[in-house]
């Protein structure tokens, strides 16, 4: 979209946008309008905060011929109707996201006919292809594609897969998570094509497709040669798929999800460790055969660790900061052993952490929030949901401490009151994630202030709170020039109108949840 995937929408964009929201039929004639196909891009970009906005009729009066990018992803209002129509305006279009869309094979077909050439396809969540489509535009999309995601296509199996791996020779990320109907038999050894493909890719997902055995996962795993990221979480990959991984591609590897993995055990860590020397993210969260962690030396490649929710005990926990020296995030979330002397230790064993996850971790007081500010005042994320026992004190000395921090989650937190919020005021200038939801104590006066004094503020969640009205979220939006997340679900006073009314002062919105 436009010269920079992140780049803020234009002024014109946000007007326009404005105005599709709340005006729709105004735009009726837009396609008499002097758009080039930056501005349709960034014009899209800015609807992405009410994806319901986008109609056939819209998206058909903005479209323009010269388009590189089509991002409709959770635009669901669209139909198989309008991607036909529009389907002429697209012989430029390089990338195409449909995630979340109703697309069916038939429109998905017209669309892949026009452009020359496509290199990045995104059609997670298209419940309703099947191997059929795949199969159809194979010849013509797959060989020059570089970027293909099928996540949760819940209808797409062995037959799609085979055919990617078969011709998508050019392809580097390819994500198939949550394919409940891929085994085994989506890869046959012995293939050339299907081993090229494979050779190259750079990304590879295949979270939650739990029909593939540690032995199938082991087979493709062995045959790729220069991945940097693999995801297999919430599969059966154990001791196989480890030992595939750190002989196959141990020097390429940096990024490692294993997280929900049951059968992982303690054991395949060294060996992980050991094979894949490159490795800088390890997610083991969720992985409840992980008992203890076997170190056979210290890791001074890891920088991110999560090991959330396993049933690991204090002096496995410190272990992980004593021989993961050089770590700047850590996920210890749900870690029922954690206590404070235990994030004591590994503070002093990790002084650079930058963010660190201890929610709904029991156990924890104040004193472990003193721990971080003391050990650690370069952390920028720090996430408290869920303790139960940590209240404004925490939230204090971690905002007198912690100057850069951003990133503070302190939802479900009982004993957290509008002090915190005054504190944060005071110190924490550089604040752009906030969660509270579900923090009874807290005043909306207290939430008004801390939005007044916090300028780079971006994302915002008070769901469940029980205490916000409609006038204290006018305020708070309009307080909150940058504000891009919204999270106000599940609070009592408010409506779908008021809501509705609030958010007209925040036209950077992208993301607005707001179950009522």
């Amino acid at each position: 979209m436009g010269s920079s995937a992140r780049e803020v929408p234009g002024l014109a964009a946000l007007c326009l946008a404005s105005v599709a929201r709340h005006a729709p039929r105004a735009l009726a004639r837009a396609h008499t309008l002097p758009l080039d196909e930056r501005c349709f891009e960034q014009l899209m970009r800015a609807l992405k905060a009410d994806a319901h906005a986008v109609t056939d009729e819209l998206l058909l009066a903005l479209l323009r011929p010269g388009a590189t990018e089509l991002d409709l992803a959770r635009c669901v209002q669209v139909t198989d109707a309008g991607l036909r129509r529009a389907a002429p305006r697209l012989a430029r279009v390089r990338r195409v996201d449909l995630s979340g869309v109703g697309v069916t094979d038939g429109a998905l077909g017209a669309l892949l006919a026009v452009p020359a050439r496509v290199d990045a396809l995104v059609l997670a969540r298209c419940r309703q292809l099947t191997d059929g489509v795949v199969r159809a535009f194979s010849r013509r999309c797959l060989p020059v594609l570089v970027e293909l995601n099928l996540a949760m296509c819940r209808q797409l199996g062995n037959d799609a897969v085979a055919c990617v791996l078969e011709h998508a020779h050019a392809l580097r990320r390819l994500d198939l998570s949550g394919l409940p109907r891929l085994d085994d038999g989506c890869y046959a050894a012995g293939s050339a094509q299907r081993d090229a493909t494979l050779h190259g890719l750079h990304v590879l997902r295949l979270a939650q497709c739990r029909q593939l055995t540690d032995a199938g996962l082991a087979a493709i795993f062995a045959i790729t040669r220069s991945l940097r990221e693999a995801d297999a979480s919430d599969t059966a990959a154990a001791e196989l798929t480890a030992g595939a991984l750190a002989e196959a591609c141990g020097g390429s590897l940096y990024a490692l999800e294993l997280a929900g993995c049951a059968r992982l055990p303690a054991d395949a860590l060294p060996l992980l460790l050991v094979g894949c020397a490159a490795l800088r993210t390890l997610a083991l969260a969720r992985c409840p055969a992980l008992t203890a962690m076997h170190f056979q030396h210290s890791s001074h490649s890891l920088r991110t660790i999560d090991v959330s929710f396993c049933p690991l005990p204090h002096d496995a926990l410190v272990d992980v900061a004593v021989n993961c020296p050089d770590a700047v995030s850590l996920g210890l979330r749900g870690s029922s052993e954690l206590r404070d002397e235990t994030v004591r230790l590994i503070c002093a064993a990790c002084a650079d952490l930058e963010a660190i996850d201890v929610g709904h971790c029991a156990q924890l007081t104040d004193g472990a929030a003193r721990a971080l500010a003391d050990g650690c005042p370069n952390l920028t994320s720090v996430r408290l949901d869920g303790s139960a026992r940590m209240g404004d004190e925490a939230v204090a000395v971690l905002a007198d401490s912690c100057a850069r921090l951003s990133v503070l989650s302190v939802a479900h937190c009982a004993r957290v009151t509008g002090g915190a919020l005054h504190a944060l005021a005071r110190h924490s200038h550089f604040l752009r994630e906030l969660d509270v939801s579900h923090c009874a104590a807290l005043t909306e006066p207290a939430l008004v202030h801390l939005a007044r004094h916090s300028a780079w503020l971006e994302s915002v969640r008070a769901d469940g709170c029980a205490w916000l009205t409609a006038d204290g979220l006018g305020q708070l939006v309009a307080a909150c020039a940058r504000l891009r997340r919204l999270g106000v679900s599940r609070c009592a006073r408010l409506n779908a109108e008021n809501v509705a009314l609030a958010l007209r002062a925040a036209p950077l919105l992208v993301e607005v949840e707001t179950e009522v």
